[in-house]
């Protein structure tokens, strides 16, 4: 059980709602929900001063650490899903940073609780979030015009067998991509092309954590080339966060081939006027079915401007910049981070906003 410790005084709350944005003298209150995985862990590692200790919670979204603290006082709150804490809030409403279903689906239950209590509106609410496991976000995108979906399943088995019986009920068309619930990056993945190449799936090494199986879609461009382009969600707006050309298929930003920084530059130059006009309901059809404030999605977009789904989420790399400065992707950055401080200080423009309309 959740105890909850908050200030309930009605007319409190209906001025932390319709009035927060405050002054330009004034930094934006604003309450943070951070939480461990359901496993309780945290990767420690020391500080580049060598004077400190730095931990990362995985299953976490990119945000807090790329906003400005100037414009924003950030009240944090740590919750873990098996000591169940009093909270007291803060003023403002709340941000929940909690981004990875599969890592975090008890904090994310504990979250919701808090939200369910306090007439505050919530920045990538939990109820939506536990809605972003692959599986999910394949049913809930299917029929977007020019989007293609790959069908996707989720499993308890992990062995070679249950993966092809699976995959057999569910009617799923070879080459298959294996992965382990909660990995990103490529990494605890293998591609079965065919039922004989089953033997793959006993290399990963999830333990009893379930498994995806996705439809592979090919999506080699006429020159024989592979793009993988990440496109930022923020509200209503879209944005390229980067446009990666490459020989594989699995693509990575040190996958990159060579002398192919002219494409990508100009797919940044080209973006508003292009992609960005002729695209923009479609992704904003992908924030709005997701219902997410803020997401990433990971897809190829051929020359006919078709989108191939690889995935979308709360929990991508978005607003750190991994490459030194200067380079391409400063500014592209520079203008989501811009973006997504705009709607935070927004709570009225926020999905979760519509629980208070008529209430307040």
């Amino acid at each position: 059980m959740l105890f909850l410790r908050l200030h309930m005084n009605s007319p409190q709350q209906k001025s932390i709602i319709a009035k927060s944005s405050p002054a330009a003298n004034r930094r934006i209150p604003l309450n943070v929900l951070f939480g461990l995985p359901d496993d309780g862990k945290a990767l420690v590692s020391v500080a580049d001063d060598g004077k400190r200790l730095d931990f990362t919670l995985t299953g976490t979204a990119s945000i807090v650490s790329f906003v400005s603290k100037e414009r924003f006082a950030m009240s944090t709150l740590y919750l873990h899903p098996d000591q169940p804490i009093p909270v007291k809030l803060g003023p403002g409403p709340l941000l929940n940073h909690v981004a990875d279903p599969d890592i975090c689906s008890r904090t994310l239950e504990l979250i919701e609780q808090i939200v369910s209590k306090v007439a505050r509106p919530c920045f990538n609410a939990p109820a939506a979030i536990a809605r972003t496991t692959r599986d999910q976000v394949a049913r809930a995108l299917e029929g977007i015009p020019g989007l293609i979906v790959p069908k996707t399943i989720r499993i308890p088995g992990c062995s070679p067998d249950e993966v092809l019986n699976a995959a057999r009920e569910a009617k799923l068309t070879f080459p298959i991509l294996v992965r382990v619930a909660g990995a990103h990056g490529g990494l605890e993945m293998v591609r079965v092309d065919t039922p004989a190449d089953a033997g793959k799936i006993s290399e990963l090494k999830g333990g009893k954590r379930p498994l995806y199986v996705t439809e592979f879609h090919d999506f080699v461009s006429a020159d024989g080339l592979y793009r993988k382009s990440r496109i930022a969600v923020v509200g209503d707006d879209i944005f390229l966060r980067h446009h990666v050309v490459g020989e594989d298929w699995l693509l990575h930003s040190a996958s990159r081939t060579l002398n192919t920084e002219a494409e990508e530059k100009a797919a940044f130059a080209g973006f508003d006027a292009g992609w960005g006009t002729e695209l923009r309901p479609l992704f904003q059809e992908i924030g709005r079915r997701l219902d997410l404030d803020f997401l990433g999605v990971d897809c190829n977009i051929d020359s006919s401007g078709r989108v191939t789904l690889f995935e979308a989420n709360a929990c991508m790399l978005i607003l750190k910049n991994t490459a030194r400065s200067p380079n391409m992707w400063d500014a592209p950055i520079a203008r989501i981070v811009k973006a997504v401080e705009a709607l935070m200080a927004a709570p009225e423009k926020w999905r979760d906003f519509r629980r208070f309309k008529g209430k307040t």
